[in-house]
């Protein structure tokens, strides 16, 4: 028999699940390891943004650690396709970003492990990097938003049949 790279069956730590596949109303799902040291990593680094830009400092850590590829590849700054993720422009940039990061996360994290969904994280903000720089070279990217939705890919295959309801001001 051949077995998925994932398997569905797997149950949650501690011996519940999740996501059952059955209606169900949560907000969120729990805060695991590696979804925790991502969103700690990014307040703490848009906190130093914060202090940066009372200096009048941000911009130079902006353009350092967001990610243009002609810095990235034309002048060697190779770790930008992996710092990016970490930078954010505003308050609301960040809070969304991690509002879904935190929403998603730990249903995927729980299926995949903490080890396998850091890779899946970091990968998909390399592709989501990649991708932006062919069609905008010039660009600085910040944010975690290709990464996100690395994470939201994962999950829609993981839980093919799970309903996500989006709530709006409008």
């Amino acid at each position: 028999m051949i077995r998925p790279y994932y398997d569905l069956s797997d149950r949650a730590p501690r011996g519940g699940s999740y996501y059952s596949g059955g209606p169900r109303f949560g907000f969120g799902a729990p805060l695991l390891p590696a979804v925790r040291a991502i969103m700690i990593s990014c307040v703490a680094v848009f906190l130093l943004e914060i202090a940066l830009d009372g200096r009048g400092l941000r911009q130079g850590f902006v353009d350092v650690f967001g990610y243009t590829p002609v810095l990235a590849f034309g002048k060697g700054w190779l770790w930008q396709p992996l710092t990016y993720v970490f930078v954010h422009g505003s308050f609301w940039h960040i809070f969304f970003n991690l509002f879904f990061l935190w929403m998603i996360g730990g249903l995927v994290e729980a299926r995949l492990g903490s080890k396998r969904f850091l890779w899946l994280f970091f990968t998909a903000g390399l592709a989501g990097a990649l991708l932006q720089g062919v069609i905008f070279s010039k660009t600085t990217t910040i944010g975690a938003s290709g990464a996100i939705m690395g994470v939201a890919a994962a999950c829609g295959m993981l839980f093919p049949n799970m309903s996500i309801l989006l709530l709006s001001l409008i």
